[in-house]
């Protein structure tokens, strides 16, 4: 297996910060914490992921 190097993220190339990409971010905030079936990760369940999830996020 190849292993990937490591390179040091650069803005544009490895990541992009996009403002007001939801036109209601509090809207989508409000209605997935309302919803009841999430998928726990570390360290409640064995995932390699930490935290909670809720699919489609």
């Amino acid at each position: 297996m190849t292993i990937l190097p490591y390179r040091t993220p650069t803005l544009g190339r490895d990541y992009w910060l996009i403002d007001e990409a939801l036109p209601d971010p509090l809207a989508v905030r409000e209605r997935t914490l309302k919803r009841e079936d999430w998928s726990e990760g570390f360290p409640r369940k064995p995932e390699s992921w930490p935290g909670l999830r809720v699919m489609p996020g």
